[in-house]
């Protein structure tokens, strides 16, 4: 498909975030159908210590049926809530505090070779935080 076949079948919102990550992205994407063919577009959630109290159950399918693919924290709870994420197929990740609180919505984190890293068994994964200020190196933990 080229790149005018793939602007008339996505929305808007989904040509703006595609465009913001190959403006601003460090990845080699030629096209935003390259970009789009290779590239899985989720939701996440940052949060200090996720993963305490009676509704750990169920917030990992909670946030999976509303998009998500990876949840953020400095810090989990519980090991049931984050084997709870992994169970619902999404990502446990832990961040610095610093790369947490600066968090804004609107902002994007790239994750090139992301199922690479996680078969080969990486603890640190590079990342890349777009936001309005521009591009960030960031390290997102995948610690066991």
């Amino acid at each position: 498909m080229n790149d005018e076949v793939v602007e008339e079948r996505i929305s808007h919102s989904l040509r703006e975030v595609c465009l913001k990550v190959l403006e601003n992205s460090h990845t080699s994407f030629s096209s935003l159908t390259a970009l789009l063919e290779s590239t899985g577009i989720g939701t996440t959630i940052y949060a200090v210590k996720p993963g305490d109290g009676s509704a750990r159950e169920q917030a990992a399918s909670c946030e999976k049926v509303l998009g998500g693919w990876a949840n953020l924290a400095n810090e989990y709870a519980a090991k049931r809530y984050r084997s709870n994420l992994i169970n619902w197929g999404m990502l446990p990740f832990t961040v610095d505090s610093v790369v947490g609180l600066s968090l804004n919505v609107d902002d994007f984190i790239s994750i090139p070779e992301i199922r690479a890293e996680v078969s080969r068994g990486e603890e640190v994964i590079p990342a890349e935080l777009i936001t309005s200020a521009g591009v960030k190196p960031i390290g997102l933990w995948l610690k066991t």
